[in-house]
């Protein structure tokens, strides 16, 4: 299994090799709507995940993403621990994210 986490680095260029690659948004609409996330990305905020794994495939690569990094780690560690087995939480959230793109 992959490692839990991801650098921006490193995704930006699975993102290249990969574009069908889930982006995963775990942030609240409010913050959604004050910094737009990753083009293509999939809003679920972190606290509707348990209720929504239904709408994300177990067998697709997954890269869940918040704004810095620790909301994402749980949501990764939780959906591996659901048979989510390519899930991994971008380092540092969309603020890493925009200070290396």
């Amino acid at each position: 299994m992959e490692p839990l986490e991801i650098s921006p680095e490193e995704l930006s260029a699975r993102l290249k090799e990969k574009p069908e690659i889930i982006l995963l948004d775990v942030r609240d609409p409010e913050e959604v709507n004050e910094t737009p996330g990753l083009p293509g990305a999939v809003c679920i905020p972190m606290g509707d995940v348990p209720g929504r794994t239904h709408e994300l495939d177990p067998e697709s690569e997954i890269a869940v993403y918040c704004g810095r990094g620790q909301r994402s780690a749980s949501v990764a560690e939780f959906l591996r621990n659901r048979d989510f087995e390519n899930v991994r939480s971008l380092v540092g959230g969309l603020a890493a994210w925009n200070g290396v793109l």
